[in-house]
Order: C-alpha cells, then structure tokens, then sequence
C-alpha cells in the first residue's frame, strides 16, 4: 500500500478504547495521523518510511510482526512508537526524537545513527544497529534476553540504564566501549540489574559517572566487564 506524498493515513479519535488496526505493508510517503492507538503490521510486507507520522499524546503507534524500514522523513510525538516480534532499520543519521520502545525485536542500522531521544528495550531483543547515544537509553529486562552485537559510543550526558523495574533487567554488549555520560544500575520496583561487556573493556572517561543507584529492597547491581 502506498501513501503517497500529500496524502493521509489517519487513526481517528473514537469512542472508548475502540482499536485502530492496519495490516499492510505500507510505504509512507506522505502523512500518517495517529490520534487514537494503532497497529501496524503485516509479516510477509515490508513498512518504509520517507514521509511524516505524528503520534498524539499518550498514543502509541504499535508495530507488530513486521519489517520496518525508517529510509528518511520524520516520526514526531509526543506519542511513541513499540515494536514487537518485528525488525526495525534505522538507515539515517539519527533515530526520529520520540520514544521507541522494542520487546522481541532486532533493531538495525545501514551505518552510525545518533540517538537523541530516548530507546527503550525490555526483553529478547537483539540490537545490531551501531549507536552514538546522546540521549537515553533504558534496558527493562532479563540480561539473557538483551544483547548487542553493534558498536555503542556515547556523548557527554547521555545515559545508559539498567533498570530492574519489570524484572531482573541487564544488557549484554559484544564489544568494549568508552562511557562518556552516565551508566546507572537501578531497581526500580525490587530486581536486580546488570551490564555485561564481553569483548574489550569499559572505560569510564573523565568527567564520566558509573552508578550503582539506591533501589527497592535487596536488589544487587552487577558490573561484568
């Protein structure tokens, strides 16, 4: 399906909590509304985006089994967008400044893209996209069930979360990398977290903060590298 440049693809505002469905793979061309929550997806169909989609506030834009492919344009919130069981590609200079969340998912990239916003990985997730984040980055979930494989640099205030807040939480990275922002292990609601580097080392720059946080309970905060 295509959406051509100067047209629209709107999820319309309803009555209760009604649902917005489209199962297509759709290349975006030109405008996509999402005012209500929405799904998209479509597993033998490939979603590109070069056009705009706007996300209305408190709206997710939820893809679903799917192949995403983020060529170009702009995703624009305050809504956000999460992806489950699907492939995201991220083939620009930086991700669009909402907030992506990803659950079972693989995230890649055709090269460096810079995250400004704030990415959210919460379990079995494969991350294979190469990322400079200067934004936030939060991890929900099991360590067995978070890697990645790609190459990860950070900017002076940006920050890297581990967060024991749905379960005990933790990331494993394939390669060293230098912080130059904010590692945090926290718990926020009683598990434990943890950040495992298999390959290189983990350098903690001038100027930059590792931190294991105050938690709930008797949560532990675990450094393997």
């Amino acid at each position: 399906m295509v959406n051509a440049s100067g047209a629209t693809i709107r999820a319309a505002v309803g009555v209760g909590t009604s649902s917005r469905t489209l199962n297509a793979g759709v290349n975006n061309q030109g405008a996509m509304e999402v005012n209500q929550d929405m799904t998209l997806g479509n597993s033998t169909q490939v979603t590109a985006n070069t056009g705009t989609i706007s996300i209305a506030s408190g709206k997710t834009l939820s893809v679903n089994s799917a192949t995403f492919n983020f060529n170009g344009g702009s995703i624009s919130g305050p809504g956000g967008v999460h992806f489950t069981s699907s492939t995201a590609n991220f083939n620009t200079a930086a991700f669009p400044s909402v907030s992506l969340a990803f659950t079972s998912s693989t995230l890649g990239s055709s090269g460096v893209v810079t995250n400004n916003g704030t990415l959210v990985f919460k379990y079995n997730n494969t991350i294979s996209a190469n990322i400079d984040n200067a934004g936030t980055i939060e991890v929900h979930h099991a360590s067995s069930y978070n890697t990645m494989t790609g190459a990860l640099t950070t900017q002076p205030g940006s920050l890297l979360r581990i967060d024991g807040r749905d379960h005990h939480a933790g990331l494993t990275i394939s390669n060293g990398f230098t912080n130059n922002g904010t590692v945090e292990l926290a718990s926020a609601s009683g598990y434990n977290s943890a950040l495992t580097v298999t390959g290189g080392q983990l350098v903690n720059a001038s100027g930059a903060t590792i931190r294991a946080a105050v938690g709930v309970g008797t949560s532990s905060r675990t450094l393997n590298a």
